[in-house]
């Protein structure tokens, strides 16, 4: 069977802490990345609907499937595999949020994980 899906992932925003440690800057303190959740799954079998084999084709529970495929080891493989891509888009956002506010301060972002 194949299957793919689009992952959610991100962080929880409330636990984002901003901090001034000095005149002048700003510390955005990030929470660790999360697996949040999951959509646009697809699932094709190996041996075709209309083939000659495909009266032995299991019916396939997306629910049961999904939630074999994610388990833990897996959304945290997720995680990790785009990991600098998510930071990068943190930085980006928050440093863009505080520039509008203030072009002259200097913002450092500093990660949990």
């Amino acid at each position: 069977m194949q299957y793919g899906f689009k992952a959610k992932l991100g962080f929880d925003g409330k636990d984002v802490k901003f901090e001034e440690p000095s005149d002048g800057k700003i510390l955005v303190s990030i929470p660790e990345f999360i697996f949040i959740g999951h959509d646009e799954e697809t699932f094709k079998l190996v041996v075709e609907d209309n083939g000659a084999l495909s009266w032995i084709t299991p019916e396939i529970d997306a629910v049961e499937t999904i939630n074999n495929i994610l388990n833990d080891e897996t959304k945290g493989q997720h995680v990790a595999s785009n990991e600098e891509i998510l930071k990068d888009q943190a930085v980006n956002y928050y440093k863009n949020i505080v520039k509008g506010i203030d072009p002259d301060i200097d913002v450092e972002v500093k990660f949990q994980n």
